[in-house]
């Protein structure tokens, strides 16, 4: 499930290793000052620029997970990178069409390789820590500004790296040497922060990304183990029980919303426990009319009262396995045969989206498109 941690999927691309740096040199001693001011940075919101474009992108982030990165491509068509809770997607306004696909889909990775490196950095700043042999190379001045230079050597997959340190304390300027072997492939790259600030006011509403009125949904590539329900069918009925033993309609949930989600899940599903906070995200959106339903796939009405208590699930749980008086009808019917399985189901009763996890930021823009609206407005 590769959208489950943003967190995790950062550090695919730069290989965090635990290795410590040796003590007291100039180079270390500006990378620790960096991570120790990192640490203490709440919010950023700063101009992006690469050195080989005039193209200009915009980074505004507030933690511990909120990013809304505007950076067009050499042809200025706008790419959004945007992590709400632990997913991170990017979102292609083209001009033509309004795509929205999923992050590995739309970007060569390589290619972005320096810019997540720098999101990665201001979130988890312990990830300094991981380039060994760091050494201060003196001064270098670019536009009026002198930053201190840091340059690290290859190591764990990495190519070697050169962080240029501004009168901020923090990195400003990140460079990568390309990397060529029989297993990898990747260019070089330079990126360049400008107009950096600092623990500036930023509200929800200044990150949210509204995805624009041609947006339409690209059909993800599905895992090859999971045979859903294609977009478009008839979503089976079904009538369960809760953990009290009160009555659960899918009829009448679509009669009374204008969408509705199914999430499979169980008390000792890892993932399905990750997955909860951005859940209980989208279940925010009730007053708008949609509705967020849990289909317990195994645990006995005991257990599943323990689960909703102990995670303070607040939307209404059916129970469809045998334990807990069910007859595996739904998972069998919507064919979920793991937990993190999700269903977005129309008033009509049809598939609009379905996926093995939550991606909200995806999520919201299925929405957005159905009409129900599901971004925070600027």
């Amino acid at each position: 499930m590769r959208q489950y941690v943003g967190s995790c999927l950062l550090s695919l691309l730069i290989l965090v290793a635990s290795t410590p740096m040796h003590a007291d040199t100039k180079g270390e001693q500006l990378l620790h000052r960096a991570e120790r001011i990192a640490q203490q940075t709440q919010t950023v919101e700063a101009v992006l620029l690469r050195s080989d474009s005039p193209i200009t992108g915009t980074l505004r982030m507030k933690k511990p997970s909120i990013i809304l990165l505007n950076f067009p491509d050499a042809n200025g068509k706008k790419s959004v990178i945007a992590s709400q809770g632990r997913h991170l997607v990017s979102v292609e306004e083209a001009s033509n069409s309004g795509n929205v696909m999923d992050y590995e889909e739309l970007y060569d990775f390589a290619n972005i390789s320096a810019t997540i490196l720098y999101l990665t950095y201001l979130l988890e700043p312990g990830q300094l820590r991981s380039f060994v042999h760091p050494t201060f190379a003196g001064a270098y001045q670019r536009d009026n500004v002198t930053y201190q230079v840091v340059k690290c050597p290859p190591s764990f997959g990495r190519s070697a790296t050169t962080f240029y340190i501004g009168q901020s304390g923090l990195l400003e300027g990140i460079e990568m040497e390309a990397i060529k072997s029989t297993n990898t492939t990747a260019p070089a790259q330079k990126l360049w922060v400008r107009d950096l600030r600092l623990n500036v006011p930023l509200t929800p509403q200044q990150c949210a990304y509204t995805p624009p009125a041609t947006v339409h949904i690209t059909t993800d590539k599905e895992n090859p183990y999971h045979d859903f329900l294609p977009v478009g069918a008839t979503a089976p009925l079904f009538d369960l029980k809760t953990p009290t033993g009160s009555p659960l309609s899918l009829a009448d949930l679509l009669k009374s919303n204008r969408a509705v989600l199914l999430n499979f899940t169980f008390a000792e599903c890892g993932a399905c426990v990750l997955e909860l906070p951005t859940v209980k995200e989208i279940h925010k959106l009730k007053d708008k009319g949609l509705a967020v339903v849990a289909i317990n796939l195994t645990d006995s009405r005991e257990k599943a009262k323990d689960f909703l208590v102990k995670y303070q699930i607040p939307y209404p749980m059916g129970l469809d396995g045998k334990d807990g008086g069910g007859k595996e009808q739904v998972s069998n019917a919507y064919r979920a045969m793991s937990g993190g399985t999700n269903y977005l189901l129309s008033s009509q009763g049809k598939v609009l989206w379905r996926h093995s996890n939550i991606n909200e930021v995806r999520l919201r823009c299925v929405l957005e498109a159905n009409h129900i609206s599901a971004f925070s407005k600027n």
